[in-house]
């Protein structure tokens, strides 16, 4: 059972317990979905559901509730104000399963990059031969509204399930220039592990890891590519790059050439966490600042 009251007075939301539209048990606060400055959304303090009289938006996740209300450190408050561990644990299960379906089902409403003009410009204006065979071979995509004007690259788990999403601006004046919509981020992998594969290389961004793996699917077949999606090891990356380590045994690293010489080797020694049989640096060639901004020749060049 949560202590509502006490956890909306630490995080300083107003609340009332008493009122014509406050029924006994439930507390009131202001909705953070509707404009209406009234406290309309109610807080069942003894099942902990929530639902506002205006909107009509409801819900029994705390942790989607508390973050809409602008709290910090949502899982420190649970610690300290849920007297039912077993509960806020599926609390927060319940959470990110909601989030994976709204990612999900946003998902399927953007359009297969290999129909959109712009994703194919963009594409070609970037260097790769095969726009549309590389939009279709790699499931990006487009979207409308505040998601158009960014490539979108699918965040799956090692076993295919969609974790979120993240865009790459395809407008120079978009920012910031990559925008992740996901619960965890993890690894940008271009194609799955398989059979097949025998080692990895670690690149940085998507568009990196969208060049090399359309080179090393044709050519390298033996390698996996995989894009960081940045530099820090841990959470969902850290557990992701642990699991590869057993099938790839293998692993190369590969950064662009604006990372310093003390990142790169902060990075390398974070990924000695993982049971790697070897780890070393792969340089790029001279001249090149990323793989993304290779030709499809120089990145076969660089791989032999």
């Amino acid at each position: 059972m949560i202590r509502w009251r006490e956890l909306l007075d630490r995080i300083d939301v107003g609340w009332l317990d008493r009122g014509r539209n406050v029924q006994r048990g439930w507390l009131a606060v202001r909705c953070p979905w509707c404009d209406d400055p009234s406290a309309h959304l109610g807080i069942n303090e003894e099942e902990g559901h929530w639902r506002c009289l205006r909107c009509n938006k409801s819900g029994r996740s705390a942790p989607f509730l508390l973050h809409a209300l602008g709290a910090r450190d949502i899982d420190k408050l649970l610690r300290e104000f849920d007297t039912d561990p077993h509960r806020r644990v599926s609390a927060v299960a319940a959470d990110r399963t909601e989030k994976i379906e709204r990612y999900a089902q946003r998902w399927e409403t953007f359009k297969p990059a290999q129909f959109d003009p712009e994703a194919l410009r963009y594409l070609a204006g970037r260097g790769f031969p095969d726009p549309e065979g590389l939009c279709e071979r790699f499931d990006l995509r487009t979207g409308t509204g505040k998601w158009a004007g960014r490539l979108w690259f699918p965040l799956r788990d090692l076993g295919g399930g969609l974790l979120g999403f993240t865009g790459r601006t395809m407008r120079d004046y978009l920012e910031p220039r990559y925008w992740t919509q996901a619960t965890e981020v993890g690894l940008y992998l271009p194609e799955l592990p398989g059979p097949e594969h025998s080692r990895l290389l670690l690149v940085e961004g998507p568009v990196d890891a969208l060049r090399v793996a359309g080179v090393a699917i044709d050519r390298y077949n033996e390698l996996c590519v995989a894009a960081l999606c940045g530099l820090a090891i841990r959470g969902l990356r850290l557990v992701q790059l642990k699991a590869l380590a057993h099938s790839l045994p293998d692993c190369l690293v590969s950064l662009d050439a604006s990372v310093s010489r003390l990142n790169a080797n902060k990075l390398i020694a974070d990924l000695k966490v993982a049971p790697w049989r070897t780890i070393r640096r792969f340089p790029l060639p001279a001249g090149a600042d990323d793989p993304g901004g290779m030709t499809d020749d120089e990145v076969a060049r660089w791989l032999s």
